[in-house]
């Protein structure tokens, strides 16, 4: 039951990491949409449970995670986009039901499969150098990073 309580944070996790890849752009629509949806979600388990404050609970930690990548993207400018920090919130609320250690787990999985996954956007999907004499950097998509590593630690916390 718990797995399939956080369905629809999966199911807007995958569609904001399609949107990013493709267009580097993460809809704020959709954010807000996948976390109304959730929090309708964990209020109807929460009263099929006898687990009333389970909402709040969820809540509290996908504003504890938009809060935290604010705060990360704030120290240094331009590494993150608001994107990123607003599909925290959905991740966060989502893990929630999982408890402190699977929302401690991600933070340390987005930060091993972050620098793997930079390394490796920069290595391997550089912009192809036509005139140039080396290859640019492109902007490396962040959100598919959050949602597997949120994903890990749902399945491992």
């Amino acid at each position: 039951m718990t797995y399939l309580a956080t369905l629809p944070s999966l199911l807007c996790g995958l569609v904001l990491c399609g949107t990013d890849l493709a267009h580097r752009r993460v809809p704020r629509a959709t954010v807000a949409l996948g976390f109304v949806i959730q929090l309708l979600v964990l209020v109807g388990v929460g009263a099929w449970t006898a687990r009333p404050w389970l909402f709040m609970l969820c809540t509290a930690y996908g504003l504890a995670a938009m809060g935290m990548q604010l705060g990360l993207a704030l120290l240094r400018p331009g590494s993150l986009g608001f994107g990123d920090v607003t599909v925290a919130l959905v991740i966060g609320q989502a893990l929630g039901v999982f408890g402190v250690r699977a929302f401690v787990l991600w933070w340390l999985l987005m930060g091993v499969l972050g620098l793997i996954w930079i390394w490796a956007w920069n290595r391997y999907a550089r912009a192809e150098p036509q005139y140039q004499a080396e290859a640019t950097p492109v902007k490396v998509p962040f959100v598919p990073v959050m949602v597997c590593a949120g994903l890990f630690a749902a399945v491992l916390g």
